[in-house]
């Protein structure tokens, strides 16, 4: 916002998710083709390494942009872990009881991260500087791919058919259920909805 005002900030957050929206669909239909906690530790050691150079980056006296570059970065990857940690988590539970209640688990790590991040960032950035928040995160980042890499799950991707059905297909099918199923649109229509209202709020919550 400094370095660019609203106008910045906003091209900033867009420069974040717009390439993951466009990359969701096929990335997932690529991810069911691979080891669920290979996926999830390779995205944590590529968000570790560009939050480091983010760190690196935003320390400098020079321009904001290959930081800008970097958390962007980061953000597209971190497209890949979402799928692919709802993946895994079925294989990793025995009974419908462990997967409801990691479902409430996570949903409640989610929204407490959610919360506690920001407040932690705003309390860290005095004496840390926001290149030792980032380091910070870079740290944070690698100690998860470190927790990942002990999951030892038998189970193999669930995508038989990743020679015979390309990528590219199969995501195109996935539209073609959302253009056939009406309460399919609908849900998406409200995600749309609820992810346009938060990329507004955003680029507000800084101008505030």
């Amino acid at each position: 916002f400094r370095a660019g005002g609203a106008t910045a900030a906003g091209l900033v957050a867009m420069a974040r998710v717009l390439p993951g929206a466009l990359l969701a669909p096929l990335a997932s239909a690529v991810i069911d083709t691979h080891r669920r906690e290979r996926v999830i530790m390779t995205v944590c050691l590529i968000r570790s390494a560009t939050l480091g150079g983010a760190a690196v980056a935003v320390s400098q006296a020079a321009s904001p942009v290959p930081a800008y570059v970097l958390v962007a970065i980061a953000t597209l990857v971190f497209t890949l872990f979402r799928p692919a940690h709802s993946a895994l988590l079925p294989s990793l539970c025995t009974t419908p009881g462990q997967l409801s209640a990691t479902m409430v688990v996570r949903g409640l790590l989610d929204s407490l991260s959610a919360l506690a991040g920001p407040l932690v960032a705003a309390l860290l950035i005095g004496p840390l500087d926001v290149g030792g928040v980032f380091a910070l995160c870079a740290a944070i980042t690698l100690c998860a791919a470190w927790l990942i890499g002990g999951i030892q799950d038998d189970a193999r991707p669930r995508n038989a058919r990743p020679a015979t059905t390309p990528a590219v297909r199969a995501a195109l099918e996935g539209f073609a259920l959302l253009g056939r199923e009406r309460d399919l649109r609908r849900v998406s229509a409200l995600f749309c909805v609820q992810t346009f209202t938060r990329g507004c709020f955003t680029v507000f919550a800084v101008v505030i």
